[in-house]
C-alpha cells in the first residue's frame, strides 16, 4: 500500500475514492495537475449526483426532525441554507414538511449554482426559493442550515456566522467528516477529477460553537458514510458525524418572533 501511495504520488494523481493528507488547501490544490482540477463553481459539476442530491436519505432525518419542531411550535419562517445547491433540500423535504406559507429558504452558493438554481426555480414556480451570493446579502433566519458543505467551503463556519446579518437562533450541520488526526486536507474523486475535501479536527467544531456561543442540543453519527483515506501511513477512517446548536441566552420559542 505505501509503494501505491508513492507511485501515486509521483503521478500526482492520487487513487480511490479518497487519497492523500495535506496541511492546507493550497497544498492539495497545487498537488493536482490543472487538468484534473474540479470546484463547485463549474457548470460540468451542477449535474454531477443531482438525482441523489434531491432524495431524502438517512442523514436527512435528524435535520427533518428539528426543522418539524420548529414548524410545529410556528418558528420556522426563513432558512439559510449555505451551500444549498440549485435548493436540493427545499426540493426534497417538501415532500415531507408542511412548510409555513411565508416560508422563504434562502440558499448561498457559488454563481454556476445559483444560476442553475435560479433558472429551475422561475420554471418550477418556486417564489419560496431564493438565492444569494454572500451570507450578508440574506434576511435574518431562524436556521442556519450547512449540510454536506463544510468541508468544500472557503468561508469558516465562525466566519460565515459571524457575517450573518443575525446570529440564528438555530444551527444544524450535517455530514462532516472528523478525524484524530485532523484538521487537514485531502482530494476527493469527483467526476472528471478532484475536489479538495477538509478534514476537521475532533475538537474543532466544539472550539467554533464554543466561540460563538451556542450550546450543543444534540448530535449524531451519519451511518454507512465512513470516509476512508489512503494517506502515507495506509488508510485511515473519518466518520461523518451531525450537530444541532442552539444560541444561549435565547428564551426557547422565541426563534422567528421577529418576523
Amino acid at each position: 500500500m505505501l509503494s501505491l501511495y508513492s507511485v501515486n504520488l509521483f503521478l500526482r494523481r492520487g487513487c480511490g475514492r479518497f487519497w492523500g493528507q495535506f496541511p492546507t488547501y493550497k497544498e492539495a490544490y497545487d498537488f493536482l495537475p490543472p487538468r484534473r482540477r474540479v470546484v463547485y463553481d463549474e457548470d460540468r459539476v451542477v449535474p454531477i449526483s443531482l438525482e441523489s442530491f434531491l432524495l431524502v436519505h438517512l442523514f436527512d432525518w435528524p435535520i427533518l426532525f428539528h426543522l418539524q419542531r420548529l414548524i410545529h411550535d410556528k418558528n420556522l419562517r426563513r432558512i439559510t441554507d449555505f451551500g444549498g445547491h440549485i435548493g436540493v433540500k427545499y426540493r426534497a423535504f417538501r415532500d415531507i414538511l408542511v412548510f409555513p406559507d411565508d416560508l422563504r429558504w434562502q440558499v448561498i452558493d457559488v454563481p454556476a449554482l445559483r444560476r442553475e438554481g435560479e433558472r429551475l426555480a422561475r420554471e418550477d414556480n418556486l417564489p419560496a426559493l431564493q438565492f444569494y451570493a454572500q451570507p450578508e446579502d440574506t434576511e435574518p433566519c431562524d436556521v442556519l442550515l450547512c449540510s454536506g458543505v463544510l468541508q468544500y467551503s472557503d468561508i469558516s463556519l465562525e466566519a460565515l456566522v459571524r457575517r450573518l446579518p443575525r446570529l440564528p437562533p438555530l444551527i444544524l450541520i450535517n455530514k462532516v467528516a472528523v478525524s484524530d488526526f485532523g484538521p487537514y486536507y485531502t482530494l476527493e474523486d469527483f467526476g472528471p477529477g478532484r475536489m479538495v475535501y477538509r478534514v476537521f479536527g475532533v475538537s474543532e467544531l466544539e472550539d467554533i460553537r464554543t466561540a460563538l456561543g451556542y450550546d450543543k442540543i444534540a448530535d449524531w453519527t451519519v451511518p454507512y458514510r465512513d470516509l476512508v483515506i489512503h494517506g502515507p501511513q495506509g488508510d485511515v477512517v473519518a466518520p461523518m458525524i451531525g450537530e444541532a446548536w442552539h444560541l444561549n441566552n435565547v428564551p426557547e420559542g422565541s426563534q422567528g418572533k421577529s418576523h
